[in-house]
């Protein structure tokens, strides 16, 4: 799951990048101090959330409170006239709020109730990568199925979601995270499939979602038919060897030579 694994973090890391750099943005500082209109009008657009391909953009003061968020439709990939996170707060228990103490960053999954959001946050910094930092820039991406195949385009390989719990409780289907490999994978085989089973937990360390990849077993397969055909060769070898051992004997290169000395034209030096 090496691959999976990495067509996951992409998508983290990409989000943490852009919230970096929106939170280490002068323009960023000075709006978390007058809560300008014209910053909201002028950089919170559909269109940017857009190009960054975000269903969630919000700044978060150093309480703990949403300044100001918006969010698109995952379906009309419009605005939402009816942001749920606007007005809101973290909750006290979220351990992202860690970061607004210490100016760090961090990423990972948070259960939402219109989905599983692949999520990031960075400082408000003032555009030199100075502080005090203001709050937190916090970036989302709601699981869908474009972004499972983006995921997949990543890991070079076919993925999709087998189960996703939303923020209403758990889903059906999603495997405990302590699985006996100590890495939240199971493995399953079909005729023609092994299927590997990732679970992902959220940032409260919650399973969260579980994906699939399913490799065709034709290499094994091949294998097989290899060691068959390597068998074969082998019987043969020892059947010819008994009905004829003189040439057994001249098979293993002992001619006119000697003894112990190899065949005429082995010299083997330099080999």
């Amino acid at each position: 799951m090496t691959r999976i694994n990495y067509g996951v973090h992409q998508t983290l890391n990409e989000l943490e990048v852009n919230a970096t750099d929106w939170g280490n943005w002068t323009d960023s500082y000075k709006f978390m101090l007058d809560h300008n209109a014209q910053f909201q009008r002028g950089n919170l657009s559909e269109s940017a959330m857009k190009q960054l391909r975000l269903s969630t953009l919000a700044f978060i003061d150093l309480d703990g409170r949403i300044v100001m968020s918006k969010a698109l439709d995952p379906v009309t990939g419009k605005l939402l006239l009816e942001d749920p996170y606007a007005h809101g707060s973290l909750p006290q228990d979220f351990p992202w709020r860690e970061r607004l103490r210490d100016g760090g960053k961090a990423n990972g999954f948070i259960p939402t109730d219109r989905g599983v959001l692949f999520a990031a946050v960075a400082p408000i910094l003032d555009g030199f990568g100075h502080g005090p930092s203001r709050g937190l820039v916090l970036m989302g991406r709601l699981l869908s199925n474009a972004e499972i195949g983006e995921i997949g385009s990543r890991a070079q390989t076919s993925v999709a979601l087998v189960a996703a719990r939303d923020g209403s409780g758990p889903a059906r289907s999603l495997p405990r995270l302590s699985e006996p490999t100590g890495s939240g994978e199971t493995v399953g085989m079909t005729d023609t499939t092994t299927q590997v089973y990732r679970v992902f937990g959220d940032v409260y360390g919650h399973p969260v979602m579980t994906l699939r990849v399913d490799i065709p077993r034709t290499i094994t397969e091949h294998a097989r038919t290899t060691v068959a055909d390597a068998m074969a060769f082998t019987v043969g070898a020892a059947v010819g060897g008994a009905a004829d051992p003189d040439g057994a004997a001249r098979s293993h290169g002992t001619d006119a030579a000697g003894p112990g000395h190899p065949a005429r034209g082995g010299d083997r030096r330099g080999r």
